[in-house]
C-alpha cells in the first residue's frame, strides 16, 4: 500500500513539475485511472486526447489543459516509453522540467526527421554478396545501410547486429541515438520484428552468393542476428584471418615506388601501404612504428627522393612516426614540378617581381 502511495505521490510531483496544479493532476489521474507514471504507456499515444476531452468539456468545474502542458505530458509518456522499451528503471526524480523540455524537443526532432526521410530517396542497399573476397566491403556497406534504416522506437536497425556493444550502467553517451543502440535489449516483441526485418535484408543480399549456406539455417525463424554472426564467424574466422594477413604481407612485399608512372602515384603507393597496415592491425598483427618507416623507405626506389629518405632516417621525430614520415615525403614529392616552373619564371619580369616570386618560392619549401 505504501508503495502505491509513493508511486502516486511521485506521479503527482512529476505532473506538478510540468505545470499541473493540484486540482488538475488530481482530475487527470481520476479520469485516466492512472495512479503511477508506469501506467502512462497503457494506451496508444493517439488516444491521449480522448482522456483530456472530458476534463475540458466538463460542465461543472472544467479543467483547462494548456497546449504546453499537453506537449509536456506527451514528453513524459515518451520518456517513460523509452525507459520501458530499454528495460531501464524509472526514476521520477530525474524527470525535471528541463528533462521534459528536452524530451519534447526530441519528439519534434523525430517528427521532422520522419517527414524528411519520407521525402528523401530511400537509403541505397549495398551490392549483393557474390564473392568471398568482397566480404570486408560488403560487411561495412551492410552496417552502414542498416544504420540508415529505423526500427522500433526509431532506433537504427544496426543495433540488431551490434552484438559487441555492451551496455555500461550510468554511462554517458554522445547522442540519444548512440544510447538507444547500446541499451536496446535483444529480446522482446520489438526486437523480434526488427530482427526478422534484418534477416530479410541479409537474405536478399546474400542468397545468390557463397554465404547462402550459412544464413538458410535461420530461415524458419527469420533470425537476422544469428545469420549475421554465422557469416562473420565464417568470413572472419581464423582461416580467413590467416589468409588476409598473408595477403597483406604479400602486398607489402610487392609494393615499390620508382617514381610517378601512369596509374600509380606516390599517393596511391602510400594508400596501399596504409590499407595493408590497417588490415594487419584489424587481425591483431600490429607493426612497430619504426619498422613501418624502415620498410617504407626500403620500398621507395625513386632517385629523386634519396635525400628526403636520408632526412627521415636522420630525424628521430620522422623515423619514429609513420604518419610524420609520409607527410614529409609527400611534401618532397609534390613541390618538385611546382618549384621547377617557378624557378624558370624567375628569369622574367621586373626585379621586384623576381624578388617576390623568389620569396614566395622559399615560403613553400
Amino acid at each position: 500500500m505504501n508503495e502505491d502511495n509513493d508511486g502516486r505521490i511521485s506521479f503527482e510531483n512529476a505532473l506538478a513539475r510540468i505545470g499541473f496544479a493540484a486540482q488538475e493532476h488530481e482530475a487527470f489521474m481520476n479520469q485516466s485511472g492512472r495512479t503511477n507514471i508506469a501506467m502512462l504507456r497503457l494506451s496508444p499515444s493517439d488516444q491521449e486526447n480522448k482522456i483530456y476531452k472530458p476534463l475540458i468539456t466538463c460542465v461543472t468545474n472544467p479543467i483547462i489543459i494548456a497546449a504546453i502542458q499537453e506537449q509536456l505530458l506527451h514528453a513524459m509518456r515518451f520518456w517513460v516509453s523509452n525507459l520501458q522499451r530499454l528495460k531501464q528503471p524509472i526514476n521520477l526524480e530525474l524527470f525535471t522540467t528541463v528533462m521534459a523540455l528536452n524530451q519534447a524537443q526530441t519528439i519534434h526532432q523525430y517528427l521532422e526527421d520522419g517527414a524528411r526521410t519520407d521525402r528523401e530517396q530511400a537509403a541505397k542497399a549495398p551490392d549483393k554478396f557474390k564473392n568471398a573476397n568482397g566480404w570486408k566491403i560488403f560487411a561495412e556497406a551492410l552496417k552502414t545501410y542498416l544504420s540508415q534504416l529505423y526500427g522500433s522506437g526509431r532506433v537504427p536497425l544496426g543495433y540488431v547486429i551490434q552484438q559487441e556493444v555492451v551496455a555500461v550502467p550510468n554511462a554517458a553517451y554522445d547522442t540519444e541515438q548512440v544510447r538507444n543502440i547500446a541499451l536496446t535489449p535483444l529480446n522482446g516483441s520489438s526486437y523480434q520484428r526488427d530482427n526478422a526485418r534484418v534477416y530479410g535484408i541479409i537474405k536478399q543480399l546474400v542468397l545468390e552468393g557463397p554465404g547462402r549456406t550459412f544464413i538458410l539455417l535461420f530461415d524458419s525463424v527469420a533470425d537476422g542476428c544469428s545469420a549475421w554472426l554465422a557469416l562473420k564467424a565464417h568470413y572472419e574466422g581464423e582461416g580467413f584471418q590467416n589468409q588476409n594477413i598473408e595477403d597483406a604481407y604479400a602486398m607489402l612485399d610487392r609494393l615499390t615506388y620508382k617514381g610517378k608512372r601512369k596509374g600509380f602515384t606516390f599517393e596511391k603507393f602510400i594508400e596501399r601501404h596504409m590499407e595493408c597496415q590497417l588490415e594487419l592491425e584489424k587481425f591483431d598483427e600490429p607493426i612497430l612504428e619504426t619498422k613501418k618507416v624502415r620498410d617504407l623507405l626500403t620500398r621507395i626506389k625513386a632517385i629523386k627522393l634519396a635525400a628526403a629518405k636520408q632526412q627521415v632516417r636522420a630525424t628521430p621525430q620522422l623515423f619514429h612516426s609513420f604518419e610524420e614520415a609520409i607527410n614529409f615525403l609527400s611534401l618532397s614529392v609534390v613541390p618538385l614540378k611546382v618549384a621547377n616552373h617557378q624557378v624558370a619564371a624567375l628569369g622574367t619580369g621586373s626585379r621586384d617581381n623576381q624578388c617576390q616570386n623568389f620569396q614566395g618560392l622559399l615560403s613553400r619549401l
